[in-house]
């Protein structure tokens, strides 16, 4: 921890032993005690919470307690001066004890803009402290955007009685009034106090809280109990909305279920040495969970030490993103080798997908995939003997969806792909485009409007999207499964929340015949039109076109066709001329041409900055590397 420069200080605060029931509260030093709680506490227990204080300018913090107890305080990081988070004095939002109890399986709504500190714009996520008092039964207690569902997953765990609280970062719904919703799963009284908020500029992508290890089914880890004293190591990367590259650290909630006797638990980056800290604190039986911040190793990975036998949950929030890896040089771009030979009828490689710089998976229009590994592409492999594969997500190496124009889909497992499945029954099929952010969930999308969605094991039946035109879907992108944005024929955005569509929005008011869209995080989506204009989205409203390829020879057969941004500061596009032009987070670059055989590129996918992959009708891929 620097002497100078903290903006806020992330500690792990544990009441050990106290003399009677009661709570703590954590403050900046040097200034009045707020009416809020960090954790609160019964006679005996260990009991430990997450949070994120602002330190005063010689760079001290205060605890009050209401009891007599032993403290212990981990720091586990800080946000330098300057970084994206603002702390505020912390401020109770909610308190149903002045309205009843919150009743079993209901929730609360609760507004943010322009209360305890927080501004009316400009708000990605708030970071609150949520106390379930006095609950019937055992239970928990989930906070998510009040513009999503709850996923079941938690932030608190409670046992009747018991009075506990938990710290969150939680995305707020700027279509509903910058709102979060708090949901227990028995009749609890609720607090949520806030403590901070984060603008849309930060480096913390939030997701829909996805449990990703569960070691009583299996789920991330072996369906067996973690023995006293031993550790389990955990794949975080690739999962649950967290990106294969680029990550360093996660938003988590760890919950130890069960455990034989009193104890803890220590969660680190693998490949460290168990800490002398402790991320959860427990007693024998029930369930105790907490939220941290945990830095990642470098393949991605936590480590979680035991001191009692205990099963445990491993819900994700969020991850932090590394500086952004915008390269110093321009990429430079190399043709393979022809990798996917024309057959007769001239059929055309269609997309192309990489979610890191050593694995890409391809298709074409004669229904082969192939893939590569960093050095070599596989043989095409006709993996839909109807043909007709359109598009192509992978989020990891180990998962890949393909859609097809009759309706078909393929996925692949990081070996072989499946035999095709007819997913779309409409009588017309024609799906167009597929966007996979997870292993368990993607979205297809079709030319008669509808939509279907993959679970990680079956796909649903197409459903549409209520346009009242009834116009046909082209390109959809879905950073996380609770938010994507879809392009439709009459040059419309429309956009899925995780349950329902919105109205279509019309952006392209020149008709340029929208294309393709991406977007990387729930905050920037960049979209592309055949007739060369390129619009952008800053997570509350889209950007008038900005012409920057066009083609006035022949504007309708000639324009872009493809766009991807692994980030809000970088993205490629290419269009069918043999064109790439990429962006910088403010400007674009003039069209250069990088298809020596004049080509017409259809797809391109960047696993970020430094690296990208383009496809063209001659099945040459072209590399982009800085």
């Amino acid at each position: 921890m620097p002497a100078s420069g903290v903006a806020a200080v992330m500690v792990n605060v544990t009441a050990v032993g106290p003399a009677r029931s009661g709570f703590l509260t954590t403050f900046t030093f040097g200034t009045s005690r707020p009416s809020t709680s960090t954790l609160n506490y019964v006679k005996g227990q260990t009991i430990a919470n997450q949070a994120i204080v602002k330190p005063s300018s010689a760079g001290g913090l205060s605890l009050f307690t209401s009891a007599s107890t032993h403290l212990l305080v981990d720091v586990t990081g800080y946000y330098p001066t300057g970084a994206a988070y603002n702390a505020v004095t912390p401020t109770r939002l909610l308190d149903t004890r002045s309205q009843g109890e919150s009743g079993a399986d209901s929730d609360a709504t609760v507004s943010v803009a322009g209360h305890g500190g927080v501004p009316s714009s400009g708000v990605a996520e708030v970071v609150v402290n949520v106390t379930a008092v006095g609950p019937s039964r055992s239970g928990y207690v989930s906070a998510f955007s009040a513009g999503s569902l709850s996923t079941g997953t938690s932030i608190l765990d409670y046992s009747a009685g018991q009075t506990v609280a938990g710290m969150a970062i939680v995305e707020v719904d700027s279509g509903a009034a910058y709102q979060l919703r708090v949901y227990s799963s028995a009749s609890a009284y609720l607090l949520v106090d806030v403590l901070g908020w984060i603008p849309t500029t930060s480096d913390y992508a939030p997701l829909s809280p996805t449990r990703i290890v569960d070691t009583r089914s299996g789920l991330g880890a072996p369906r067996a109990r973690v023995p006293a004293g031993k550790t389990v190591t955990l794949q975080v990367t690739g999962r649950g909305g967290v990106p294969v590259t680029g990550a360093t650290a996660v938003e988590v909630t760890l919950a130890a279920v069960s455990p034989s006797a009193r104890g803890y638990l220590s969660a680190y980056p693998a490949g460290s040495d168990v800490p002398s800290t402790s991320t959860v604190n427990y007693s024998a039986g029930g369930t105790m969970a907490n939220s941290a911040t945990l830095g990642l190793s470098s393949t991605g990975q936590l480590t979680v030490h035991s001191s009692a036998s205990t099963d445990l949950l491993l819900d994700i929030v969020g991850y932090f993103s590394a500086p952004t890896d915008t390269p110093r040089a321009a990429l430079t771009w190399s043709a393979t080798a022809t990798v996917d030979p024309l057959d007769p009828r001239m059929y055309n490689m269609r997309s192309v997908s990489c979610p890191t710089s050593t694995f890409c998976a391809a298709v074409d229009d004669d229904g082969n995939a192939l893939t590569y590994d960093g050095t070599t592409w596989t043989a095409p492999t006709r993996v839909d003997p109807d043909g007709g594969l359109m598009s192509v997500s992978c989020p990891t190496p180990t998962f890949c969806a393909a859609v097809s124009f009759r309706g078909h889909a393929v996925t692949y497992n990081g070996s072989t792909w499946s035999a095709p499945a007819t997913i779309d029954t409409d009588t017309n099929d024609n799906l167009e485009s597929v966007s996979c952010p997870t292993t368990t969930f993607c979205i297809a999308v079709d030319q008669y409007d509808n939509t279907v969605t993959y679970n990680g094991t079956t796909w649903t039946a197409p459903k549409r999207t209520s346009s009242p035109e009834g116009a046909g879907l082209l390109s959809v992108s879905c950073p996380i499964r609770t938010f994507c944005v879809a392009l439709d024929e009459t040059d419309h955005v429309v956009a899925f929340n995780g349950s329902t569509w919105t109205a279509r929005r019309l952006i392209d008011v020149n008709g340029g015949n929208l294309r393709s869209v991406s977007c990387p995080t729930t905050r920037f989506c960049a979209a592309v039109d055949f007739f060369g204009s390129v619009f952008t989205f800053d997570g509350t409203s889209w950007s008038a076109p900005t012409s920057i390829d066009p083609h006035p020879s022949n504007p309708s057969l000639e324009g872009m066709r493809s766009v991807s941004c692994p980030s809000s500061t970088f993205c490629a596009a290419v269009d069918s001329t043999g064109h790439v032009l990429t962006f910088d987070g403010t400007s674009w670059s003039a069209p250069t041409s990088i298809d020596p055989g004049g080509g017409d590129l259809w797809s391109v996918s960047c696993a970020r900055a430094a690296f990208c992959a383009a496809v063209d009708s001659t099945g040459q891929v072209i590399f982009g590397r800085a």
